[in-house]
């Protein structure tokens, strides 16, 4: 039987969908939701989209993020925290902006973590190219730079009932063809 590849719009409609539910479904108790950083959401680029294989390497969590529309070129409010991306009317779109603004770990070069050196060594080993793979993450958010450093284990329980089936909508809607652990 032929599948026919999704559509990119359709891929990105059921993305929107899914994190717009988790946006206003998600609870964290308030001391939590504002030590906690906003949501990474996936934003696929078309790159991923022309891929010869479609990689998506998930990570741990971030170690800083934070929506400041400035940076992105935007005239936007801040989102600093889960708590103001759960109010926010754009939090969805804003948490897409920043992913691009991103720009796949490049815009801040002092962070070049072995994650991202390793992101950039399996993505040119599978796709022979750079910057066709896409990223995301166990935790979605972190809390001053390490959910495991910084949470107790109530708090670690909370941001995983918040988060829970997320990432396996993710892989699911993304379909990739190679998923990566880091």
């Amino acid at each position: 039987m032929l599948t026919l590849p999704i559509s990119p719009c359709l891929l990105t409609d059921q993305l929107q969908e899914r994190y717009v539910k988790f946006q206003q479904s998600a609870q964290l108790p308030k001391r939590l939701a504002v030590k906690a950083s906003p949501p990474l959401l996936v934003c696929p680029h078309e790159r991923w989209h022309s891929a010869r294989v479609k990689l998506l390497i998930v990570g741990q969590e971030t170690r800083r993020w934070t929506y400041n529309p400035s940076e992105a070129g935007e005239l936007d409010d801040p989102i600093k925290n889960f708590w103001e991306f759960s109010q926010a009317k754009h939090g969805v779109s804003a948490m897409w902006s920043v992913y691009r603004w991103y720009a796949l770990g490049r815009v801040h070069q002092r962070l070049n973590s072995p994650f991202w050196r390793g992101f950039r060594t399996v993505d040119l080993a599978i796709n022979g190219s750079q910057d066709a793979a896409l990223w995301t993450n166990v935790f979605k958010v972190n809390v001053n730079g390490s959910v495991m450093k910084n949470c107790r284990a109530a708090e670690v329980a909370a941001l995983q009932r918040a988060q829970k089936g997320l990432l396996t909508a993710e892989i699911a809607i993304l379909s990739p063809d190679v998923v990566v652990f880091f």
